[in-house]
């Protein structure tokens, strides 16, 4: 089955996000992957997005194997292929017996950050990475709600103890949880229980927030104070902080496990065993696994399985085939276009606003620009870093697609997978913007894009204030310009227009070493 006849097959999709109806280098920009996936990648997309606009339910039966080969027109192996990569996506699972088939099963938060762990790890990050994303998101919160109204007037005490304890493993997030679902917004809740469950990932240890510290950041933040609001987050992620910086991400259990000895359950049990390979040797460069023939045979599993355990594998993008006669397996660097691929539908599972999104989005540019100029103040930038920066002064965007590497590369100076991940996401789940806005040679990109530059300088040269005085400057130019109506429908952004205020914690960052780690 050719792949326009698969895309004709599935239907017109409801969704109007960029995450529907971006293709090739657009798509790419943002995946940050060539947009050349093999047949099952294919169809695994096809069919979530079908589920999608069908409005499937988890715990749905979708049906069996040869239901869906005969529904779709798909080849055996193609189609069993897709499956499995959507049972590792966390979208299937098998139900056997009578009346069984496969379920639909929407992926979880913990899915998300085990998928995110795995990227971590097989590019041989440390936890830094996750503490930092933490301490990012806890500061987005804490900044708006300590813009003016932020905190709802309704909400005047702390909820009791027993309620922000729901489980051991809630004991040290609850607080955070609940102070992110005080800003009214679902996005900042969502990244706030994305970070947390990263973290308690990572953990091993669990530690309660002291009540005292919990009330002096509270009442700070209803007291509007910014300064207070800051010191006592400070006081409150010390005093939770469980991780040993320094430390390499683990690799965790991507895959359920299965005792049921099928097919299905020697692929997930092989493609496992295969990333713990990597990950031991992350560090030596790429690696060759072997063709499909000598995998089988150092494994005890034939090609089938062999082949299954491969296409998760790729999906992931932590192993590319080579063709040929010396053709095989080789290892690569990991992308994030598994986990940038999977925040758009978990927004949709919360039923997002395109407000809600753009103001989130604001927020996570914003620290993290902050971020990355923190970064060079402190000497902590990579060299990788550095080159990156030079090498976007010299950037001229004439392409759609090279406009939106330019706003990647400048969230990747953070040096923050995880926050670059969010934001690419987020991004995805974002409606399709006008023309008028996303043509390099029109005058709202021309202005986004020398904005850009000014944003660049200032990072470049560790000057955090300049860095959020650029950033906002071109919050305000995009608002001027006449921003499309969904993005603030419902929800004005930054408040009727309004950027939060900024200078006072950002200029104590730098003078108060303790207030923000690199």
């Amino acid at each position: 089955m050719s792949m326009q006849a698969c895309r004709g097959a599935f239907g017109r999709d409801m969704s109007t996000s960029l995450w529907s109806h971006l293709g090739g280098p657009e798509r790419a920009a943002v995946l940050g992957r060539p947009d050349d996936q093999r047949l099952a990648h294919e169809l695994a997309t096809l069919l979530q997005r079908q589920f999608i606009s069908s409005g499937c339910q988890s715990g749905e039966l979708i049906g069996t194997l040869p239901d869906i080969r005969r529904r779709y027109g798909l080849g055996r192996w193609a189609c069993r292929e897709a499956v499995g990569i959507l049972e590792m996506r966390g979208w299937l699972k098998l139900r056997r017996g009578a009346g069984g088939g496969l379920i639909l099963t929407l992926p979880t938060i913990q899915h998300l950050a085990k998928l995110m762990l795995v990227h971590l790890c097989l590019k041989g990050a440390r936890v830094e990475q996750v503490i930092e994303a933490r301490r990012v998101v806890h500061r987005i919160v804490v900044r708006k709600l300590t813009t003016p109204d932020g905190v709802p007037p309704a909400v005047s005490e702390l909820p009791p103890q027993r309620s922000l304890a729901l489980d051991s493993r809630m004991q040290s997030q609850g607080f955070s949880r609940w102070l992110a679902a005080r800003t009214g917004n679902p996005v900042l809740s969502f990244l706030m229980e994305f970070v947390t469950t990263l973290y308690d990932e990572c953990a091993d240890t669990v530690a309660v927030a002291r009540v005292a510290q919990q009330e002096q950041l509270w009442d700070a933040i209803r007291g509007g104070d910014e300064s207070g609001a800051s010191a006592a987050l400070e006081d409150f992620l010390e005093g939770t902080e469980r991780l040993q910086r320094g430390e390499k991400v683990g690799l965790p259990r991507m895959f359920p496990r299965d005792g049921s000895g099928t097919s299905a359950t020697y692929a997930v049990w092989l493609a496992q065993r295969l990333m713990r390979e990597i990950a031991q040797r992350v560090h030596f460069g790429r690696m060759d696994l072997g063709n499909e023939a000598e995998i089988a045979e150092r494994h005890h599993l034939n090609r089938d399985i062999v082949r299954r355990a491969v296409r998760m594998l790729e999906d992931i993008g932590v192993v590319v085939s080579r063709r040929g006669a010396n053709g095989g397996l080789t290892t690569r660097e990991p992308d994030l276009a598994a986990v940038v691929e999977l925040i758009p539908q978990m927004l949709w599972q919360r039923s997002i606003s395109s407000s809600e999104l753009c103001e989130a989005l604001f927020f996570l540019k914003l620290e993290a620009a902050r971020l990355a100029a923190v970064r060079v103040h402190r000497g902590l930038a990579s060299d990788k870093a550095v080159g990156l920066a030079e090498q976007l002064l010299h950037t001229a965007p004439t392409q759609r697609h090279e406009l939106i590497m330019m706003e990647n590369s400048l969230l990747d100076l953070a040096e923050n997978d995880v926050l670059a991940a969010c934001d690419r996401g987020m991004l995805f789940y974002a409606p399709v913007l006008p023309a008028e806005f996303t043509d390099p040679a029109g005058p709202q990109a021309t202005r986004a894009i020398a904005n850009n530059l000014k944003i660049l300088e200032a990072i470049r040269a560790g000057d955090v204030p300049r860095t959020e005085a650029a950033y906002m400057q071109q919050v305000l130019g995009i608002l001027s310009d006449g921003a499309p109506a969904f993005l603030t429908d419902g929800a004005p952004v930054f408040h009727a227009t309004r950027p939060p205020r900024v200078a006072d914690p950002i200029r104590a960052s730098i003078s108060e070493p303790r207030l923000t780690r690199g």
